[in-house]
C-alpha cells in the first residue's frame, strides 16, 4: 500500500471489507483519512477495538460491498485484500463497479486475493478441505483479474505477486512438512523468477471517466 500510494497525509481511503483493518490502522498512522466497511459484525467490532487502542480517529460502518453507502466520486483510494476469491463472477463484478463508483477519477482502485499461481497455498488449502479443517468457506484462487476490470471499466495498470512466507503457512497444516518448509524458504527467489512466488495477486487500477457501466452478455 505505502508503495502504491506514495504518500497518505489527507488521503480518503475505504477498506472495503476490513476484517481486522490491521492495514487501514497502519494507513491512518500514516495521515490518511481512513474508513472501514465490513458486512460482518465481528470485523466491525475487532477493527474499532483496534483503532482505540492505538488512538486513532475510526470512520466505520457495517454494509455490504455490493451496496456501498458513500456518494459517487469520494475516495482517492479503495482497496481489499482477501475479499474477492470468495464470490461468483458476477458478484466480483458487482462489488468492483461499487468500489470504483465511490473512487474518485483518477484515482487507485487495489484489490489482493489468493493467486492460483501460488501452489504450496493451493497444495495447503486441497489438504485442509479434504481433511475437512478449511475453514474459509468459498475461496477460488485467481490468476488474473484483467478481463472483470474490463467488464468494470477499470483500466488495470499491473498485477504482481507478493507473500512468498505467506503461502507457505498453508502446507505447514500437513504433517511433516516442517523440513520441507525450511528448505523452501532457502529457494525462495528461484520461486520467483518461475513466477511461483507470491500467495497474493495484487491487480492495482485507475478509474477513468463517470461512472457509467456498459453492461457485457
Amino acid at each position: 500500500m505505502k508503495k502504491e500510494v506514495k504518500y497518505f497525509k489527507d488521503k480518503k481511503i475505504l477498506e472495503a471489507g476490513c476484517g481486522s483493518g490491521r492495514i487501514s490502522l497502519r494507513c491512518a498512522q500514516h495521515g490518511a483519512d481512513v474508513y472501514l466497511l465490513d458486512v460482518c459484525q465481528e470485523a466491525v467490532k475487532v477493527a474499532k477495538k483496534a483503532f482505540t487502542k492505538n488512538k486513532e480517529t475510526l470512520n466505520i460502518i457495517q454494509a455490504s460491498i455490493f451496496n456501498i453507502p458513500f456518494k459517487d466520486n469520494y475516495f482517492d483510494v479503495v482497496w481489499n485484500a482477501g475479499v474477492l476469491e470468495h464470490f461468483l463472477e458476477y458478484e466480483q463484478i458487482h462489488a468492483l463497479e461499487e468500489m470504483k463508483r465511490v473512487c474518485k477519477n483518477r484515482g487507485l482502485i487495489i484489490t489482493m486475493v489468493p493467486c492460483s499461481k501460488a501452489i504450496f497455498y493451493r497444495i495447503g488449502k486441497f489438504y485442509q478441505e479434504k481433511t475437512r479443517k478449511w475453514k474459509w468457506g468459498y475461496e477460488k484462487p485467481i490468476k488474473t483479474l484483467n478481463r472483470l476490470y474490463k467488464k468494470s471499466l477499470i483500466r488495470l495498470e499491473r498485477e504482481f505477486s507478493v507473500g512468498f512466507e505467506e503461502q507457505l503457512q498453508f502446507i505447514l497444516s500437513i504433517p511433516h512438512m516442517g523440513y520441507l518448509v525450511l528448505l523452501l524458504r532457502k529457494i525462495e527467489r528461484l520461486f520467483s523468477l518461475l513466477g511461483l512466488g507470491g500467495y497474493l495477486l495484487v491487480s492495482i487500477g485507475v478509474k477513468c471517466g463517470n461512472n457509467k457501466v456498459l453492461r457485457m452478455t
